[in-house]
This record gives C-alpha cells, structure tokens and sequence, in this order.
C-alpha cells in the first residue's frame, strides 16, 4: 500500500471513530442546557456516501434531510434520503420497474425516550453518549453477540453533524452482502470483519429552508417515487 492510501485510510478510520475535538465540545456545553440532545433539534441537509469493506464506492453521493425534535424526554427523527438514479439501492427502494433516469426518495422516521445520557429506541437499539459531543450504538445480533452496526453521531460544531455507520458481517454462518446463506453452508470464516460503512455529512438548515431543501434534492435526483 502506498504511503498516499496508507494516510487515506487513516483519515477515513479517524472519522469512522467519531473524533471531535475539545474546542468544539466545549462549545457545545456552553450554548446548550441540555447538552447533546438538545443541540440535535432542527432540520439538517447531508451529503452521504457508502462504500463497501474495502473502502470502495457503493453510492459515492446521495443526499438527506433530516428533521429531530426534542420533547421533554422524547427525541424524535425524521429523514428523507434521496437516491441517485441508476443505482442499486434506488432500484431496491423504487422497484425493478424504475427508470434508469429516475430517483428515489425514501422517508423514515424513529424516536425514543432520552434519559440522560441514553437515547433508547428499542430493547436492543440503544444510543449511548460517551462524551459532550459523541453518542455511539452498537446493534449486536442475538445469535453471535457481534454487532451488525456500530454507529457515531459526533457534533462537531453547533451547525456540523457527522455520522458514520459500520456494518459489520455478523452471521452465524457463511452468507453474501445481503446476508443470503452460501451452499454448501458453513461457519462463517469472516464473523466481525468490517461489511460495509456509510459517512454522512450534515449542516443544519437555518429556519424555513426545510422545504425548499427537500425540494431541490428531489429535482437534482430526478425523484418520481416516494
């Protein structure tokens, strides 16, 4: 490996771990009562990427915004992810019958209770601050005890978020990318190995640019189907 990709990879590894530097965290507490959480309320737009285990591509850009309410002890969010045309994820999410030329918008929404330092959205899905500006979550699956995700949401700044998310192969037995069983079936060799990972970077939208951003993403993507 050359020195260039060895000092890429680093960089890439850096984010993955949700490294945020002191300044910003300290930031953070200063303009923020409830610290955290409640600096994710508001609107986000975010520009994505998702490469496969080695580091390759899988969609270079997509695009997302993102709306999180705090009530009392209930964070809340909303996403509106948008896929570029010609992609497999667009085809998955449209059907097979969508056009090459045509994207997709894919809307979901999640919300949990925040309990100090816990942003709990099921049993098993747990979000857990590990600093002033950093939550992480690890999604384990129940047979092997790996976790299928291991997941960052760093505010580096008052109006920056990333999030990087790891996926990693976690069943029991040999199975494809889309954890489809491999024949003859067998124990599988690569149990913990890193899958797959996706890199958002998100600014927050200022007030009443919700719309009009949501609008222009659906246009730069050709966006038929919701």
């Amino acid at each position: 490996m050359s020195t260039h990709d060895t000092r890429r990879r680093q960089l890439l590894l850096a984010g993955l771990a949700g490294t945020v530097s002191r300044p910003a965290v300290a930031q953070l507490n200063a303009t923020s009562p409830m610290g955290f959480w409640s600096q994710l309320a508001g609107t986000w737009s975010g520009e994505l990427s998702y490469l496969d285990g080695t580091m390759r591509p899988i969609i270079q850009r997509y695009h997302s915004v993102v709306e999180m309410t705090l009530n009392t002890d209930q964070l809340g969010q909303t996403e509106y992810k948008f896929y570029p045309a010609g992609t497999e994820l667009a085809r998955n999410v449209g059907g097979s019958d969508l056009p090459a030329d045509q994207g997709v918008e894919l809307i979901t929404s999640q919300a949990g209770v925040v309990d100090e330092g816990r942003w709990t959205l099921s049993v098993n899905e747990v979000y857990q601050l590990v600093d002033d500006a950093t939550i992480v979550r690890h999604l384990r699956d129940p047979d092997t005890g790996v976790p299928r995700y291991v997941t960052y949401w760093t505010l580096t700044s008052a109006r920056t978020l990333l999030i990087t998310n790891l996926g990693i192969l976690y069943t029991p037995l040999e199975a494809d990318y889309y954890n489809r069983p491999v024949e003859p079936q067998r124990p599988n060799t690569r149990l913990g190995e890193l899958k797959g990972c996706s890199v958002f970077r998100y600014i927050r939208l200022t007030d009443g640019r919700f719309d009009a951003e949501r609008q222009r993403l659906a246009e730069l993507h050709n966006v038929t189907r919701s």
